[in-house]
């Protein structure tokens, strides 16, 4: 006895709208985790927070004045 192959016939729209909205999808999720410092100021409170000692602090300072692009005399 032998049974025949029943095929389904292959819908793709569901894939392609998958496709579409992925991107923007990710691209959006990974906006919202952004917890990084807004502002020289909050970047600087961070890295004093964090820093283990005076060398460590003044290296995150130097990353958040190039992050800010601060400039200073």
């Amino acid at each position: 006895m032998t049974f025949a192959r029943i095929s389904r016939p292959v819908h793709r729209a569901p894939a392609l709208a998958l496709r579409a909205v992925l991107p923007v999808a990710l691209l959006v999720a990974l906006a919202a985790c952004d917890n990084g410092p807004k502002t020289y100021e909050a970047c600087l409170l961070q890295a004093s927070r964090e820093a283990k000692n005076d060398r460590q602090f003044q290296t995150m300072s130097q990353a958040c004045r190039e992050r800010f692009k601060v400039k200073y005399h």
